[in-house]
This record gives structure tokens, C-alpha cells and sequence, in this order.
């Protein structure tokens, strides 16, 4: 928090390294009101049309190369555990692609 800019954003994406402490809200003004927010994946794919309106934006931004996917590994479909295995021990990077 210390390291924002006053009224600046800090936007936490999943828990890799654990839970996140809680936060007490009035504690925030000691570094400069930030805004405080949790992304929730839950959220945007509720309504299956809108999960499906984002995912053609997405796509579409990969096939006109605007939006690039790092993919840092591949296994075969039939080595999945080892994926996961990988995954779990933190050795990947990028996203991860399992092939049929």
C-alpha cells in the first residue's frame, strides 16, 4: 500500500502466494485513500452472455495480434499430472496449454 500514489489503485489477481490478510478500511487513508479491489472472476461469467460477448472480444484481439498469450509450456493431454505437478511447484510461467 505504502507504494502507491495517493488515490492510486492496487488491484490483487489471485491468491498464488495464499490468502490475502484483511484489510481494515479505515486504515487506508494512512496511504493517500487508495482504492482497494479483488478481481473475481465469478462475477464476469454469471451471465453466459456476457461470458460469451468478452471471450469473442478476447479472441478477437488474439487473431488481430493486438493481445499476445505468453504459452511457457505444453504437455500432452495424457501427461496432465504432470502439469499439474509443475504448476504446484511453481515452475511454469506464462499460461499453460494441455494438447488433446
Amino acid at each position: 500500500m505504502r507504494s502507491l500514489r495517493p488515490f492510486g489503485t492496487m488491484v490483487s489477481y489471485g491468491r498464488a502466494s495464499g490468502e490475502i490478510p484483511a484489510v481494515e478500511p479505515r486504515t487506508l487513508s494512512r496511504y493517500g485513500s487508495p482504492l482497494f479491489t479483488r478481481a473475481n472472476v465469478d462475477w464476469h461469467i454469471a451471465d453466459v452472455g456476457v461470458y460469451r460477448a468478452a471471450a469473442a472480444e478476447v479472441f478477437g484481439l488474439i487473431r488481430s495480434g493486438t493481445l499476445t498469450a505468453d504459452i511457457g509450456q505444453r504437455f500432452p493431454l495424457a501427461r496432465i499430472a504432470d502439469a499439474h505437478r509443475q504448476a504446484e511447484s511453481r515452475r511454469t510461467t506464462g499460461s499453460t496449454l494441455l494438447i488433446p
